[in-house]
């Protein structure tokens, strides 16, 4: 968002809306609010609603806490994913889950999420996508994916 000398001379092609820094770092900051908005409230209800499973709700809420934390804070290094492993677990869970019980291609597709998304963690791209935050995407997939599972099971479970 922010025109970086070092960076743009680099990459000239990649575009920039020229903002100041402290705008950026502002809206960086309302983000992650937001993020932690999203997860304290998530969290409440799924606590408030799941006292009777404490073993999947420890490790849900584990998840999610990790995924939150390694989302928001700034300067995410790739030597710091394995923080993120915790939040793998569930998704990790649902893709054996999924395939045992025939549903072959949500298996497949969170299989295939998990994959992407570590590779993508430990920069397993190529040079040029790095520039793009694949890093960052990825843990904001990750983020949502547990959120969306967390969603998936109370509307199993007919709670809403």
């Amino acid at each position: 968002l922010t025109h970086d000398e070092s960076f743009h001379s680099a990459y000239p092609w990649w575009p920039h809306a020229d903002l100041p820094p402290r705008v950026v770092h502002a809206l960086a900051h309302v983000l992650r609010l937001v993020i932690l908005a999203v997860s304290v409230t998530v969290a409440w209800r799924w606590g408030a609603r799941h006292q009777d499973t404490p073993r999947l709700s420890a490790l849900m809420l584990l998840a999610l806490w990790t995924a939150t934390l390694y989302l928001i804070l700034p300067e995410m290094k790739s030597r710091y994913a394995l923080y993120l492993f915790p939040a793998f677990l569930p998704l990790i869970a649902a893709a054996a889950g999924a395939l045992r019980s025939g549903s072959k291609w949500r298996g497949v597709g969170l299989t295939a999420l998990v994959v992407l998304c570590t590779g993508a963690l430990i920069q397993l791209t190529p040079k040029p996508w790095r520039m793009c935050g694949p890093g960052l995407a990825a843990t904001l997939l990750v983020w949502l994916s547990v959120l969306l599972l967390m969603r998936a099971d109370e509307l199993r479970s007919g709670e809403d």
